[in-house]
């Protein structure tokens, strides 16, 4: 019973590496790269991110406020 609340859940994205401020903002909040994806029609690669999430848990707070 206890694995039930032992749960890690994912959380997957990609972000345009032409967009350097959602890259930075992904990398603030904890995501981490996981790889590179192309499409057709675009220049540049996506970033794809993970971020591992677990029941209960709360980001740390940031000395200026923000989580």
């Amino acid at each position: 019973m206890s694995d039930f609340f032992n749960i890690l859940l994912r959380v997957r994205l990609d972000a345009y590496s032409g967009n350097p401020q959602a890259l930075t903002l992904y990398r603030r909040r904890g995501y981490r790269e996981a790889g590179q994806v192309t499409f057709p029609r675009r220049a540049l690669p996506f970033i794809c991110f993970e971020f591992e999430v677990r029941p209960n848990h709360r980001p740390q707070e940031r000395a200026d406020g923000i989580r």
